[in-house]
């Protein structure tokens, strides 16, 4: 095992020290991944069957305001946390609005969800992109500490 690690951080030219930041990434990226091959099709096909398409430049004010709270919170954060625990707080953060997105659509008679979701759909791809990666966040510089 310790021969196949070492291959890899040759391959990958990962540097002392940075094992563990490159391990979150790789693990971040994976758990990520898959739900979002899925909730782009779930989430507008659940807004459409609630909404009409007159309703989907209030899904965009709804992004803009949401991107910009959740990016001035990731400013703060920044500040007092370091990258591997910023980015910890960025998967539980995921997490746990799947969790709560999950509870609210399991009543059928709502739709306020729809909407949430819609513009959690469209905040997550803004603020994460599509690699997962956030783009909200500073990666250190090489040399300094993970």
């Amino acid at each position: 095992m310790k021969r196949f690690t070492l291959r890899m951080a040759a391959l990958f030219n990962i540097r002392s020290g940075e094992e563990r930041v490159v391990f979150l990434l790789v693990c971040f990226a994976a758990l990520i991944g898959i739900p979002r091959i899925f909730t782009p099709s779930v989430s507008q096909s659940i807004f459409l069957s609630r909404y009409d398409a007159q309703s989907l430049p209030y899904v965009y004010m709804g992004v803009a305001a949401t991107t910009t709270a959740i990016g001035l919170l990731y400013l703060r954060l920044e500040r007092i946390l370091d990258f591997s625990r910023l980015l910890f707080a960025n998967f539980v953060l995921l997490l746990f609005a799947l969790f709560c997105f999950r509870l609210v659509l399991l009543p059928q008679a709502a739709r306020w969800p729809a909407m949430a979701m819609a513009i959690w759909y469209e905040v997550d791809m803004k603020g994460n992109g599509m690699d997962g990666y956030p783009k909200h966040v500073v990666l250190p510089a090489p040399n300094s500490r993970p």
